[in-house]
């Protein structure tokens, strides 16, 4: 584990395994008979992180954790709520909190992310990031696969070009691919990076082109989550 998870960050590998501990896979209703795909990220036993797109005009989510090894197990909640000042029409403050109906069981496939401190700047242009994604998981039927690999840091620029909008977002991240595409379903997974020897939430992935077949090629927008750390923990504690 600790092998493909270093060759990941530095741009080596992408792999495919069950232990990626802080990632949930989420199953979105609106009321109305409609369902979406999504992710979080597990930020305390009772709370998962994700983007205020998959919140904002639902109303049920499905949070599915944990491996086939150590047991996985769906919740039902609906209680859930964006950040105060989310803007729909700009993607300001794209961030959002499922608060689950019961706290989780600690196993090696379910565990809180650590959460970057106000002083921690990181992600930086250059770093390397591990980022999980569900192949198949935009499907109904057919096997749903875990995987993560790398994705890096890049000028603000590059991501400006391609979505013009985002130059007026505060606490945005521009990042690459590489070897390793992500699918639809992915918008709420977390960018993960090694802070003080921990795992460390950097990023959440908020703007991109996702596709089913895992065709994304453009570069993705990840909202930077030192700015929000004390409104996260203020809301989880």
């Amino acid at each position: 584990m600790k092998i493909l998870v270093i060759c990941a960050l530095i741009g080596l590998a992408t792999a495919v395994d069950e232990y990626v501990p802080h990632h949930v896979d989420l199953l979105i209703r609106d009321g109305k008979q409609s369902s979406f795909p999504g992710s979080g990220v597990i930020v305390s036993l009772k709370h998962v992180l994700t983007v205020a797109i998959n919140i904002k005009g639902f109303v049920e989510w499905e949070v599915t954790h944990g491996n086939q090894e150590f047991g996985r197990e769906t919740l039902l909640s609906k209680n859930a709520f964006a950040h105060p000042n989310f803007d729909f029409s700009t993607m300001k403050h794209n961030l959002g909190i499922i608060v689950l109906p019961k706290s989780l069981k600690v196993t090696p496939a379910t565990l809180p992310v650590r959460l970057p401190e106000l002083n921690e700047d990181s992600p930086n242009v250059g770093d390397f990031g591990l980022v999980a994604t569900y192949h198949g998981l935009g499907k109904k039927n057919g096997e749903k696969k875990l995987t993560y690999g790398p994705h890096q840091v890049v000028e603000n620029a590059l991501c400006e070009k391609i979505y013009p909008k985002i130059k007026s977002l505060p606490n945005f991240f521009c990042a690459l691919e590489n070897q390793f595409r992500v699918c639809g379903g992915t918008q709420g997974s977390g960018f993960l990076e090694d802070v003080h020897r921990k795992r460390t939430l950097g990023g959440i992935l908020s703007i991109g082109e996702l596709w089913d077949d895992c065709s994304t090629t453009n570069y993705l927008v990840y909202l930077r989550i030192s700015p929000y750390a004390h409104w996260i923990r203020r809301n989880t504690s």
